[in-house]
């Protein structure tokens, strides 16, 4: 059986199109010790909700994690990084030996504030 955003039972609640994911809230308590922490655990969050996505998961896998692309094409095997439109943060996953701009996949960086 699946729920409404077409994953398995449980998973998380659908979002109301338009609206960002949020990190939860272990993540977003680190970022209280330390800042820099927002970013990333922004991007993971866009991550994990790109995953959930029926589309996304019928052709690819998802992966992530240290020294591994984000999602892997089911049909090719290629790897896929999601990063923001941030130069700098495209550069550094560039400099990754399984990332390409080809396979890239960019969006614009947000905060949530207070």
């Amino acid at each position: 059986m699946l729920s409404r955003r077409g994953g398995p039972p449980g998973g998380p609640p659908p979002r109301t199109p338009g609206t960002r994911p949020r990190p939860p809230p272990p993540e977003r308590e680190a970022e209280e010790q330390e800042p820099w922490l927002e970013r990333a655990n922004n991007g993971k969050a866009v991550e994990r909700e790109t995953a959930q996505d029926s589309w996304v998961r019928q052709h690819f896998e998802h992966q992530g994690g240290a020294g591994r692309p984000d999602f892997v094409s089911r049909a090719t095997g290629q790897g896929y990084e999601v990063t923001t439109t941030n130069p700098s943060t495209i550069a550094a996953h560039l400099r990754r030996s399984y990332v390409s701009v080809e396979r890239m996949v960019n969006y614009v960086m947000w905060t949530f504030g207070g």
